[in-house]
């Protein structure tokens, strides 16, 4: 059963036009596992981490610019943190792994809005992010038999992605289109009708 405890203090100021905000989160999570009644202390976890964020904006000529700056976790489910052994098919095992860590993240984000248009840009740094591997079944003679568990990668990876959107305003039509890496592009349109709104919205893949 979980047993989660946090404090938060935030701050914020303005310097002319200029607004910046810090702020400081301590969480603890303590997670004790039980299977029929009995503990199983190879999966229980006690956490203690800080979570910093910070936020600076500031209008530059007719734009809006902000950045931001956040930590945050994951930590790994009961299912990734078990030692026990399920079959899956004669040549595949599936496990989990006691001792893996959680994952962090450090995400810088700079936010531009101008009128009716809002770039985007996310920059994320990952430690110890969660993996699959596949190795050799332990004891097995048979080369072709082997175990999937999960595991933190050996190193850390950087991630980026962009957003582009746009809400014009064309008479009483309100179209709206926006633009991530994913090469995904999705526009949409709404009208204010007498009976309610009327909206269209499609998507389009590159």
């Amino acid at each position: 059963m979980p047993t989660r405890s946090a404090a938060f203090l935030e701050y914020g100021r303005s310097f002319g036009k200029v607004y910046a905000q810090v702020g400081l989160r301590y969480e603890h999570l303590t997670n004790d596992y039980f299977n029929f009644g009995e503990k199983e202390d190879e999966v229980c976890r006690d956490y203690g981490d800080w979570f910093p964020t910070a936020v600076i904006s500031a209008p530059v000529g007719k734009a809006q610019l902000s950045l931001s700056y956040r930590r945050d976790i994951q930590r790994p489910n009961y299912a990734n943190l078990t030692s026990s052994t399920v079959y899956v098919n004669r040549y595949t095992y599936q496990s989990g792994n006691p001792y893996l860590l959680p994952t962090y993240t450090h995400s810088l984000v700079l936010n531009a809005a101008y009128k009716w248009a809002n770039l985007m840009l996310n920059y994320g740094r990952v430690k110890d992010a969660l993996t699959m591997s596949t190795e050799p079944f332990p004891g097995s003679e048979d080369p072709l038999v082997s175990l999937v568990r999960p595991i933190n990668s050996w190193e850390d990876y950087n991630q980026f992605s962009i957003q582009l959107s746009a809400r014009p305003v064309i008479g009483c039509w309100h179209p709206a289109a926006g633009r991530m890496t994913s090469n995904c592009l999705m526009v949409s349109a709404s009208m204010s009708l007498p009976s309610g709104i009327l909206k269209v919205t499609t998507t389009i893949s590159a």
